[in-house]
């Protein structure tokens, strides 16, 4: 009984190793996505300072007009590359996710039958015990009878 349930909980073990694995992955994939929108803000802080330092140089209003729409639509596609990428990661790690809770639902079962047929075996094992003791008994009995059969033969 023991072994079966040794080698039940050593998968129930694994699964939640493999488990860990895949949440590891994930945690990593998000803080690369992470990193990659804290560079596009980034960029987007440095866009920012840029419009600032030639707003400082006092360009003609027209000019300044354009710039500034220029960059508001630099930062737009910064934006949209970041999410871009964000929306990627998120995927990629929804994906895993999935592949991660299909793997643990079949290890799952593996375990499950596993365990079927652990405690088959245990059944199995108890009914050669049943039959071992009976033999057994049965033996007790013939010898305490031919025991009682040499005692009185050797009475006479």
């Amino acid at each position: 009984m023991l072994v079966g349930t040794s080698v039940v909980a050593n998968a129930i073990l694994e699964d939640y190793k493999v488990l860990g694995r895949r949440e590891e992955d994930a945690a990593r994939m998000r803080a690369e996505a992470e990193k990659l929108v804290q560079a596009a803000r980034a960029g987007a802080e440095q866009l920012e300072k840029d419009r600032a330092a030639f707003e400082k140089q006092k360009q003609t209003a027209e000019w300044a007009a354009a710039a500034q729409l220029k960059q508001e639509l630099t930062n737009a596609k910064a934006a949209n590359v970041a999410l871009g990428k964000e929306k990627a990661a998120a995927e990629a790690i929804a994906v895993k996710a999935q592949q991660a809770k299909a793997e643990a639902l079949k290890a799952l079962e593996e375990a499950k039958e596993v365990g079927a047929r652990a405690a088959k075996a245990l059944e199995e094992a108890a009914e050669k015990e049943s039959r071992s003791s009976k033999a057994l008994e049965e033996a007790h009995a013939e010898r305490i009878c031919l025991d009682k059969v040499v005692a009185s033969l050797q009475v006479c």
